[in-house]
């Protein structure tokens, strides 16, 4: 599995956010994705991911934990202040529920080139 390089893209994801950066370890994304029990198809969907030129899944990430700062500020909170367990729970969610998001999305694709006309 990609791990270390799903850890990469994450990594980068946040590093122009240095309130989240370093929360989130690489062993905490290891076990989150092992956790998942992912089959080999998702797998074959992952590789595709992490080698995406487009970096559309570092950019989702990005755009999500910028999103996620934004509404703790409107709560009057920073993460500096927020439990920082809370904190990384909240980037993990954030984390696989993009990833899992683009092997769905990478997932349609492919059975809609397989069966469109063409």
């Amino acid at each position: 599995m990609h791990t270390k390089r799903l850890y990469e893209i994450f990594s980068v994801s946040i590093s122009q956010l240095p309130d989240l950066y370093n929360i989130v370890t690489e062993s905490d994304v290891v076990k989150i994705v092992e956790s998942k029990k992912y089959d080999v198809q998702d797998e074959a969907l992952i590789d595709a991911i992490v080698n995406d030129k487009g970096k559309q899944l570092e950019e989702s990430l990005r755009e999500d934990c910028e999103k996620f700062l934004k509404d703790l500020t409107k709560k009057n909170e920073s993460a500096s202040n927020t439990d920082p367990l809370v904190l990384k729970e909240k980037l993990l969610s954030i984390f696989i529920t993009n990833l899992e998001y683009y092997i769905d999305y990478y997932y349609n694709s492919l059975i809609n080139k397989l069966f469109s006309d063409g």
